[in-house]
């Protein structure tokens, strides 16, 4: 092997160990801070509610989605393309851009957005896109369940008519909240 293979097959290996890397921080995201129930409680709530599909928006991998299998269709939105969990099997959708970004909605407008995690925490997004985001989620989907501090609970007021609270925590680091939002 050459001088220029070799870099080739170098550069290969490094990328191959990166996303390697990123999957394994999606992983741990998942496993910790509660992720996993946090999502089962989502999916039940959205059960619950007659929900037929769910949006993850800030899905990162995807890896949640395994919890949707066999109870409700599940459709994994992030705005980092990465070679989603499951990505090439039928019943896994997946839809790659920072939301708000165009993609075909109107599909979607029976369906509950969810978001954990990702939506409203200020070290995603700023009050101003928090803002736009609630405009979209508002206009875009039937309800969504977000899980976020409870800061953000005066924002999403300005566009949900109905709001119902769960789970919220009393952390004195940061307090959070389920909000099932709806107009």
């Amino acid at each position: 092997m050459g001088k220029k293979e070799l870099k080739k097959a170098t550069e290969i290996l490094k990328k191959y160990r990166e996303n390697l890397l990123v999957e394994m921080n999606c992983l741990d995201h998942v496993l910790e801070c509660g992720s996993l129930k946090n999502y089962d409680f989502m999916i039940d709530l959205a059960i619950k509610k007659g929900f037929k599909r769910v949006v993850d928006i800030g899905c990162a991998y995807g890896h949640q989605g395994e919890l949707c299998e066999g109870r409700i269709e599940y459709v994994a939105v992030d705005e980092d393309f990465v070679d989603f969990y499951k990505m090439y099997e039928d019943n896994y959708y997946y839809s790659v851009g920072k939301y708000p970004f165009y993609i075909p909605f109107d599909m979607y407008k029976k369906d509950l957005a969810i978001s954990n995690l990702a939506i409203g925490w200020q070290c995603y997004v700023n009050e101003e896109e928090f803002k736009e985001q609630c405009a979209a989620l508002a206009n875009d989907f039937k309800a969504c369940l977000l899980y976020v501090p409870t800061d953000r609970e005066k924002i999403l007021k300005e566009y949900f008519k109905k709001i119902e609270i769960y789970k919220k925590s009393e952390s004195k680091f940061v307090p959070t909240a389920f909000y099932y939002c709806y107009n």
